[in-house]
C-alpha cells in the first residue's frame, strides 16, 4: 500500500508519514516517520498516541486519546484529507481459570480494583518495582 501522511486534527498540518499496513493497536510514535528524510524526529520512541504532540501547534495530534482512525492525506501538502480506519485483530480472551485473581508480588486481590486495567497496571508496576531479576510471570501456574 502507498505511503500516507498523518495530519494533525487541530491545525490540519501534515506532521508525519506512515505505512498504513504497519499501523496497529496500540498506536505509538514508532509507526510514524518524519515528513522529509533527513529531518530530526520530533517524537521520542514508543510514545503513546495520547502523548504525541503536534510540532506545528502545541496541541495533541489526535483529539481522541485512543484513536480508532487516522486523519491523513495522500499528498504531502495535506490537501484532500480523510479518515483512515485502523484494522485490528480481535484480542483473544484468556480463559477464566487461567486469569490472575491476586497480585503475585504483594497479594492484593483483583476485586480491590475498579477495573481489570487497573489491576493489570498494578501487577506490572509491582513486578517492575519488586525485583529486576523477576523475568517472567506465568499466569498459567
Amino acid at each position: 500500500m502507498a505511503e500516507k501522511f498523518l495530519v494533525c486534527e487541530n491545525c490540519y498540518q501534515v506532521v508525519a508519514r506512515f505505512d498504513p499496513a504497519a499501523v496497529k493497536f496500540p498506536i505509538t510514535s514508532n509507526m510514524f516517520h518524519v515528513k522529509h528524510k533527513g529531518e530530526r524526529p520530533f517524537w521520542m520512541p514508543n510514545v503513546e498516541a495520547q502523548f504525541m504532540r503536534c510540532p506545528m501547534c502545541p496541541k495533541r495530534v489526535f483529539n481522541n486519546p485512543h484513536p480508532i482512525r487516522l486523519y491523513c492525506s495522500d499528498r504531502i501538502d495535506g490537501m484532500d484529507r480523510y479518515h483512515l480506519d485502523i484494522k485490528y485483530k480481535a484480542v483473544e480472551q484468556i480463559p477464566e481459570s487461567k486469569q490472575l485473581t491476586a497480585c503475585p508480588i504483594c497479594g492484593r486481590l483483583k476485586s480491590e480494583f475498579k477495573s481489570p486495567q487497573g489491576f493489570g497496571a498494578h501487577v506490572k508496576f509491582c513486578i517492575d518495582k519488586a525485583a529486576p531479576d523477576f523475568e517472567s510471570l506465568d499466569a498459567t501456574e
